[in-house]
């Protein structure tokens, strides 16, 4: 018997499948907040109100193309895309998605140009360590997907990349002496979270005596 038969056919069976089928495509819709990322090593943070699995965002194309202009003539002519869902609901509100995306974009640091595609809420650099500071202590998050790093975590990346200058290694290697070129204060960081992966995340720590240093070995700084 034919497809076609076997549809106008009236046949409780058939009807009943069919019913089932209908009922499965019209259940409520879930709403996600996703993850794309591009053969640039950059993410792109989105909402998506019905769910549709296939829906990539709307970065801005043109910051997007400039990347993929720098990308090897190989990697332009094979690359893949890929999309995570991060989180969904099924009865969160507009205004709750929306809320939501801007955790995540900030979570992942997506707003940050040379991170994400992301360009609200606008990106705002992270602050030099003041006078009162001592400590930063990072933590690690766990999010139900993956673990990530915090914002002191972020910070500490970016200061002993970006602000101070390394001069100092201690015997092990997991304890780095940096120096602050603004004040000239000295800071070790440290992952004392040995039980942990690599250390854990990174403890930024003011040297409090000149004692602390002494077992640092001098460093080149590039």
């Amino acid at each position: 018997m034919s497809l076609h038969a076997i549809l106008h056919k009236p046949n409780k069976a058939v009807n009943c499948r069919l019913s089932k089928t209908l009922c499965a495509k019209s259940e409520k819709s879930m709403k996600q907040i996703y993850k794309i990322t591009y053969p640039t090593n950059k993410i792109y943070i989105g909402k998506d109100s019905i769910g549709s699995y296939r829906y990539f965002g709307s970065p801005d194309m043109d910051i997007v193309n400039d990347d993929f202009d720098n990308l090897s003539l190989e990697l332009r002519k094979d690359y893949t895309i890929r999309k995570q869902i991060l989180w969904e609901s099924e009865d969160c509100s507009e205004s709750e998605l929306s809320s939501k995306e801007i955790e995540f974009i900030r979570m992942y640091d997506s707003n940050n140009p040379k991170i994400g595609y992301n360009r609200w809420p606008k990106y705002v650099p992270m602050n030099i360590l003041t006078i009162n500071e001592d400590i930063i202590v990072g933590k690690w998050l766990d999010n139900g997907t993956e673990v990530l790093a915090d914002e002191n975590c972020k910070r500490i990346d970016w200061l002993t990349s970006e602000v101070l200058h390394a001069v100092g290694v201690d015997e092990s290697g997991w304890q780095y002496l940096y120096q602050d070129p603004n004040d000239k204060r000295f800071w070790i960081l440290s992952y004392p979270h040995s039980e942990l992966h690599g250390g854990g995340p990174p403890t930024l720590k003011l040297v409090s005596s000149n004692e602390d240093i002494l077992g640092f070995t001098e460093v080149e700084n590039t």
